[in-house]
């Protein structure tokens, strides 16, 4: 039987079906780091990727750098990018996913990298007709499974949906183009506790389930305790155990279990005062006590929560530790794109400057859910009350009006369903860290010329939009879930925002500020210890020291030149030996995590330079501002070596076969917009020494319209 259309809008609940079918294909995990894993969001956690070469690539990246403060280290400039808008799937895998990855792995930042973040000049699509084929032969061949319709995975994905399933792509596997694909996706609470597991795992729990059902809570506690000890973020099996102990009349268990639960994320308080199961030492102070604590959030969704690569996503939407019980993504979105109907140089920079500096602003707005009678916005519109509701629990103005456009307004967000439109008519205010997006086929399809694009939403300063890469039916799963707000709103980052409220992301192209986070609450502290710019030798021991008046601390990171060097508790301090740095200058960075199920981050970077050895390096100019069609003249001096080369983001854009003396680089090199030189040399222990950073400027007149594409490339 081949499911309808509207079949995985109106049953949900069959998604847990699906997931049985899916997880069967296989899921390819990253490697794992030891230690529990964190989420939040921060410029340590992206990997920026640049097309070398592209000025406009090059340009927008310098900025967005700079903005954000991304390590060094975290950019990643790939050559040999095809010019078009839409790849094969040799391309999108060869030539940029795969790079990537090798990238993120052979720089050892397989711990600390969440988001996948494109410059401009990228593909917006990538061909994946082979895997629409293969999911749908593979769904075949599993007795009694719902049948896709090929119309529904039709054969081409976003780039940044075939970025966030890597795992998926790199092994060949199809999965990613099912409706519920999306493990990160805040589901119904009740597929949850159907299915938190697979394989084994699953079963085991399945087992302990129906010996709760039959009141045998010794075998449950016997099953379920060693599901809990290896995966102690899942909280469907930390309740469960609760419900176990329950049975037996043993309040003290009971409440340790619980307390797993909540720790994992449980927030549902009324539906657990209610649980026949637990009837037995409901009333009992113990339990009594520590429930009435728990959050009262509507037993309807999965809660709010920060996404990590190093998480294992399990078919229900809970986390999971073990490397086979779930999926891990890369959250990834577009800066911007230039391709005809997209945006000019200018309107990129100016909501990328806007967006970075709206975090932590709380807008003062209203979001809006247009409603119409187009399909467009009926699509959604079940899902609006729910929104509403917990929007106006945060305190955040919403509401729900039937025009396909909001007038005259400052807007913290919108969704909107209309094929065409012009954003200025309406005489609103797009206010700074706003999503505004649009339910329509063609929004993220710069092929074709029909119907809005999402760049109309960022030409007017949205911080992020989105829009399908080809016509994707009006099918809730493949759109943002109005909950995409509530999300955000929460102080959840952009990127997480939009994963957590997509079931199917693969067509939809993310364009915007991955980092952006207006209403985050993140932590306040200060450094002791060290200062910014001191000179240190031998032993060195810093410590985070929050503010009287910050959100609780849960951990705290310490970086040194972007990459993480260790994660412990708030309260200790970190020490180090700088003798077994190299001379020169280095960057720490020290980065406090909100102790809530979001975590957001705030981070300190303490610029220092190590001297045991007495090396140094220097690097200097005449002039900081340099036009792009003209070379940075710079000066070298080293105390040692026989070399020295000269760095930007990483890459060497300039050698001298000298010690000391004068080096000329073509200001196109570097890209236009802000930029940090930096002189390096190798010691003799094979470690380079460097520089203090030299900042300069590369100027250049900005593009105010979207350049054209060569006929050639129009395909």
């Amino acid at each position: 039987m081949i499911v309808q259309l509207e079949y995985w809008q109106e049953h949900p609940h069959k998604g847990i079906v699906m997931h049985r079918f899916l997880v069967l294909l296989g899921i390819v995990l990253f490697s794992q780091i030891p230690g529990q894993a964190f989420a939040g969001g921060g410029p340590e956690n992206v990997l920026l990727v640049v097309n070398a070469e592209d000025e406009t690539s090059r340009m927008v990246a310098n900025w967005y750098q700079r903005l954000r403060r991304i390590p060094d280290c975290n950019v990643l400039f790939l050559s040999g990018i095809p010019r078009t808008q839409l790849a094969s799937l040799d391309q999108g895998r060869d030539l940029i996913l795969k790079p990537v990855l090798e990238a993120i792995n052979s720089r050892k930042l397989g711990g600390q990298i969440d988001y996948v973040v494109y410059s401009t000049g990228f593909p917006t699509q990538v061909m994946v007709a082979d895997y629409s084929k293969k999911l749908v032969e593979a769904l075949k061949q599993i007795e009694g499974a719902p049948q896709l319709d090929p119309k529904i995975i039709i054969g081409r994905a976003s780039l940044t949906s075939f970025t966030y399933f890597a795992a998926s792509v790199v092994n060949d596997d199809p999965g990613f183009l099912g409706p519920l694909a999306n493990n990160y996706y805040r589901k119904p609470v009740p597929m949850l506790m159907e299915q938190p597991f697979v394989g084994e795992a699953q079963q085991q729990y399945s087992e302990a389930t129906q010996a709760i059902n039959a009141g045998d809570g010794p075998t449950a506690v016997k099953l379920l305790k060693p599901l809990t000890e290896a995966n102690p973020l899942q909280m469907a099996a930390h309740y469960r155990l609760a419900q176990a102990w329950a049975i037996q009349g043993d309040a003290d268990q009971t409440s340790r279990a619980l307390t797993g639960a909540v720790r994992a994320g449980w927030c549902y308080r009324d539906y657990t005062k209610k649980d026949p199961l637990l009837k037995k030492v409901i009333d009992q102070p113990l339990v009594k006590g520590f429930v009435d604590r728990i959050a009262d959030e509507p037993f309807e969704f999965l809660p709010t929560i920060g996404c990590h690569s190093r998480f294992r996503w399990g078919p229900g939407g809970g986390i999971n530790s073990q490397p086979d019980q779930g999926a891990s993504y890369l959250m990834c979105t577009m800066l911007g794109t230039t391709w005809d109907h997209g945006n000019s140089e200018k309107e990129i920079l100016a909501y990328l400057v806007r967006s970075a500096a709206a975090d932590s602003t709380r807008p003062d707005g209203t979001i809006y859910f247009c409603e119409t009678a187009d399909v467009r916005t009926t699509t959604r519109k079940p899902n609006f009350p729910a929104a509403l509701k917990r929007l106006a629990e945060l305190g955040v103005r919403a509401e729900v009006i039937k025009a396909p456009l909001p007038r005259d307004a400052d807007v913290a967000g919108v969704s909107l369903g209309a094929a065409s439109f012009s954003w200025q008519t309406s005489g609103c205010t797009i206010l700074p860290g706003a999503i505004c997006e649009n339910l329509t086929s063609y929004g993220g399809d710069f092929i074709q010329p029909w119907q809005t694009k999402l760049t109309e939403l960022m030409r007017f300063g949205a911080a992020g939009s989105s829009g399908t890469v080809i016509e994707p039916y009006a099918l809730q799963f493949k759109f943002p879930h109005p909950l995409i707000h509530v999300h955000y709103a929460r102080g959840c980052s952009l990127a997480e925002a939009y994963y957590q409220s997509l079931s199917g992301p693969f067509q939809l192209l993310i364009v915007g500020d991955a980092l952006c986070q207006p209403w985050a609450r993140p932590p306040i502290f200060d450094v002791s210890g060290i200062k910014p710019g001191d000179q240190v030798s031998g032993a060195v021991s810093l410590k985070a020291v929050a503010d009287t008046k910050s959100p609780k601390i849960s951990f705290v990171e310490f970086f040194l030149d972007g990459r993480l060097l260790t994660r412990q508790r708030s309260d200790q301090a970190f020490s180090f030996d700088s003798r077994n740095l190299s001379d020169g200058f280095h960057e720490l960075r020290v980065v406090a995590m909100e102790d809530s199920p979001i975590q957001s981050r705030a981070g300190k970077i303490i610029p220092v330079v190590v001297n045991n050895q007495k090396q140094t390096v220097k690097l200097t100019t005449e002039k900081t501002e340099i036009p792009i069609r003209s070379s940075i003249v710079l000066q070298v001096d080293s105390s040692f070596g026989d070399s020295v080369s000269v760095m930007h983001a990483g890459e060497v854009v300039g050698k001298l076969e000298s010690r000391k003396g004068q080096i000329e680089i073509e200001a196109v090199r570097i890209g236009r917009g802000p930029a940090d030189l930096f002189a390096t040399v190798e010691d003799s222990q094979g470690r380079t020494v460097s520089s203090r950073p030299l900042s300069v400027n590369i100027t250049g007149d900005l593009a105010t319209e979207p350049s054209p594409l060569p006929a050639a490339s129009r395909k």
